[in-house]
């Protein structure tokens, strides 16, 4: 299908991307704590998949109070992939962005003193800046720090030996250069099979094969709430459910993520100018 887009404005220079699917109070909450961030540099976009018309009509209301946060209510509930596609899609034009989801919570200072500090350096291609809390466990029953180290080196290996793929993580939800994320989207819209995480690997390998990552002091932080785990099932389901492969293959979604991150380097979509 053609896709439309509200116009984003002109002097947007960051967008913060916010796939939504819940509406209840802590949505509600974090959804209108955006108010206070988006302005005509710093623009949120929020892409709808709940087919819940009240919250339409509260995204509505959002605008209106600040017109800087873009909304769009898909009528229908087009799926987690395609909806950020969506929102990949609709960022474009826009140098930096960075990810959040709907139960996460971020200072107004967390994103954009990132965005800020990747414009004064043009060898990164992502940052934190300030804090990182990972709640964990079901309920959530500590906090773990999830500030990452420095990805740092001349070159992509270099900065890909400092990363870790098993580690808890939220670099995803960084700010990021919009165009050090477009050969991995490509990816994940190419490969018929999932594996875990493979959506942040990709991601990661992608900006630390163009440039390096610095996590860096600063007042904000953000508040990170993962999908408490779940059952070898639900993972089944979730990323393997429409496929013809059988259930003993989610034993080995974390080697078929690693082979399929080899692949992505050595690949038409590789973003590294040399496979040595």
């Amino acid at each position: 299908k053609e896709k439309s887009f509200p116009a984003i404005p002109s002097s947007a220079g960051h967008a913060i991307l916010m796939p939504s699917v819940r509406f209840d109070d802590n949505s509600r909450s974090i959804i209108g704590g955006l108010v206070g961030i988006a302005n005509e540099e710093t623009v949120v976009l929020i892409a709808d998949n709940s087919e819940d018309i009240e919250k339409k009509r509260f995204l509505e209301q959002i605008r209106a109070i600040n017109p800087n946060i873009l909304a769009v209510h898909h009528e229908k509930n087009i799926g987690s992939q395609e909806n950020f596609d969506y929102l990949f899609d609709w960022s474009e034009g826009v140098e930096f962005t960075a990810l959040m989801a709907d139960d996460d919570w971020i200072s107004p200072d967390y994103h954009v003193s990132a965005f800020r500090y990747l414009e004064k350096m043009p060898h990164l291609t992502g940052a934190a800046v300030g804090n990182s809390i990972i709640m964990q466990g079901s309920p959530r029953e500590r906090t773990v720090d999830g500030s990452q180290p420095q990805m740092v080196g001349e070159t992509p290996i270099e900065r890909m030996r400092k990363w870790s793929g098993v580690t808890s993580r939220v670099t995803m939800y960084n700010a990021s250069r919009r165009s050090a994320l477009v050969n991995a989207v490509q990816f994940i819209q190419s490969t018929p099979i999932l594996g875990i995480t493979l959506l942040e690997d990709l991601w990661e390998i992608n900006r630390l094969a163009l440039g390096s990552f610095v996590t860096m002091p600063g007042s904000g932080f953000l508040v990170h709430n993962p999908t408490p785990t779940s059952s070898w099932e639900d993972i089944y389901a979730r990323l393997h459910g429409d496929s013809d492969l059988p259930f003993s293959y989610i034993y080995f979604s974390a080697l078929g993520t690693a082979i399929l991150l080899g692949m992505f380097l050595r690949g038409t979509l590789s973003p590294l100018d040399s496979k040595l």
